[in-house]
């Protein structure tokens, strides 16, 4: 994590709430390497919305390429804000940064149908748009409903989620499903302690709002539905996929592009994909799919 954000939280537990709850000023732009470079590449988070998770993926771009994610805005009260939306703001924030078209784009999972979303509306505005790449995630994603998974189980999905981005050796998997919901949040947060992403003592409020932006983001993608564009896409799936056998190579986003879809796949799962040692190359496709459009 960049030495600033220390700075501005000096506790992990505050880094965790910065990161996770985002600050009064809506969401913003992380730069996650700092290298002089004329290419820059802007990435959506997945459904977490940690910036910091890409951190090994903007070391292996150095120094060909600038690494940007946008950390999202607090999490609204009222209605769940729709994918549109978020892509609404975000090249709200785009315009407002330093950065030039044409944008180079990459989401990974929820990130993927924000930044194909930005991309339609940037198009629509007359802007240029560089690459647009997809990390794992289907046109249409096949999630249970939020009426058919309860609480417990989606907080069991947050954990495995970072037991595998730590690294964390489980020797048993924790089964969440029918667990109460108050034992599943100290749960979660022991968790996240024996990873060492938490210091020890941490309240379940912490749960409660890694809970609510994840559900939040499931139920956004669930309802989103692509619109037809005419740019190219760029699609990487994991080697360990969830998709092989009910998805082609594109997962379905060449049902969305008059301009043709490109694939590659790259080791490790859904999550592990983004990390070491899976991290490069995962790094050298996005690069290949950037310099692809330059």
């Amino acid at each position: 994590v960049p030495v600033v954000s220390f700075l501005h939280e000096p506790t992990i537990t505050g880094l965790c709430r910065g990161i996770f709850q985002a600050d009064s000023s809506g969401a913003r732009m992380v730069e996650l390497s700092q290298v002089k470079s004329p290419i820059s590449l802007v990435l959506v988070p997945g459904a977490s919305g940690n910036p910091y998770s890409y951190q090994a993926i903007a070391e292996h771009l150095a120094p060909d390429i600038r690494l940007f994610a946008i950390a999202p805005a607090d999490i609204p009260e009222g209605p769940v804000p729709s994918i549109e939306k978020v892509a609404e703001e975000y090249v709200a924030l785009l315009g407002k940064s330093a950065l030039e078209a044409p944008y180079h784009l990459v989401g990974h999972s929820y990130g993927g149908s924000v930044v194909f979303e930005m991309a339609r509306q940037l198009l629509d505005n007359g802007e240029t748009v560089g690459s647009l790449i997809l990390i794992d995630l289907p046109a249409k994603p096949h999630l249970k409903s939020d009426n058919s998974i309860n609480d417990a189980e989606l907080l069991g999905e947050i954990a495995e989620a970072a037991q595998v981005f730590s690294g964390m050796i489980v020797e048993e998997k924790v089964n969440f499903s029918g667990m109460e919901t108050e034992k599943a949040k100290v749960l979660l947060l022991t968790i996240l302690e024996k990873a060492g992403m938490i210091p020890s003592q941490e309240d379940t409020s912490l749960s409660d709002t890694l809970l609510l932006r994840y559900r939040n983001s499931r139920e956004a993608m669930q309802n989103y539905v692509p619109s037809l564009i005419n740019h190219p896409v760029h699609v990487i799936r994991c080697a360990e996929s969830e998709f092989d056998s009910v998805l082609p190579e594109s997962l379905g986003w060449d049902e969305f592009t008059t301009a043709g879809v490109t694939t590659a796949t790259v080791p490790g799962t859904h999550i592990s994909m983004i990390t070491e040692p899976h991290a490069s190359p995962l790094a050298d496709e996005l690069l290949k799919g950037v310099r692809s459009l330059i």
